[in-house]
């Protein structure tokens, strides 16, 4: 296969593991950890840092 396939099907399958899960693991400072996501147009949006939510890692919030 070529890289370009290669990366295009890189990109299939997590796409659809994501879509299956709850959770995905992140890294931003400090160690991985599991956070809740929803899949919405091609990409994962993690949820949480609201009042009552999971707290994010830091780094990862706007």
């Amino acid at each position: 296969m070529s890289d370009a396939a290669d990366a295009l099907l890189e990109k299939a399958l997590v796409e659809e593991a994501t879509k299956k899960s709850g959770l995905i693991w992140v890294r931003a400072a400090g160690p991985a950890r599991a956070v809740w996501h929803v899949w919405h147009e091609g990409a994962a949006h993690l949820v949480g840092d609201g009042p009552g939510e999971q707290p994010l890692p830091e780094g990862l919030t706007d």
